[in-house]
């Protein structure tokens, strides 16, 4: 991981201690969890520490980013701000840093929402960033312990959380999340 220490610097100035530090642990737990179910390690460990390049601009900033793309948000994606920092973080790291790889921009734009289809690469960093040991949260254990032994039933868990938390919010679920959870669900029944 010593060849992303430039990338670190870059990340460091963009985004606040507290993120920083989150984004450290993401790239060790994505190498880690890459590593016991062989996806690359240098890969997963770069995605993962990107995956919140954006997640310190402000709303119209990251409409900025999205909108250079022609990229349109739906209604639903629309009324969750929070969840824009994962798009234009895809589009940043290829920008600005010029990273061409299909698997990297995607692991970071799903990183939030999932998608039906996704790859164990993509699976690995959004799993990542939901179980690095920054997190301290109920079962917390038992999400890690199952990310390490089978991907696709912890991501159908995690998917029906993550709708759980944003219809407790009053939030519509987006379509890509929507979409992953019965993608996940039909692989596991």
């Amino acid at each position: 991981m010593d060849e992303h220490k430039n990338l670190r610097k870059w990340l460091k100035q963009r985004i606040s201690e507290e993120r920083y530090a989150h984004s450290l642990e993401v790239e060790k737990r994505a190498w880690a969890l890459a590593e016991i179910h062989g996806e690359n390690t240098g890969k997963a460990a770069l995605a993962g520490l990107l995956h919140d390049c954006c997640n310190w601009k402000d709303k119209s900033g990251l409409l900025k980013i999205i909108e250079s793309r022609g990229i349109l948000l739906d209604v639903f994606t629309k009324a969750q701000p929070p969840l824009w920092h994962a798009i234009a973080g895809s589009i940043s790291v290829q920008d600005e840093l010029g990273i061409a790889d299909p698997d990297i921009i995607s692991a970071i734009r799903y990183h939030t929402t999932g998608r039906a289809g996704m790859s164990k690469f993509e699976q690995i960093v959004y799993a990542a960033d939901k179980t690095s040991f920054d997190r301290h949260y109920p079962d917390a254990l038992k999400s890690r312990s199952l990310a390490e032994k089978s991907l696709e039933p912890w991501m159908l868990k995690a998917l029906k959380s993550a709708m759980k938390d944003q219809l407790k919010l009053k939030l519509p679920i987006v379509s890509d999340t929507w979409e992953a959870y019965n993608y996940f669900w039909e692989l596991n029944i």
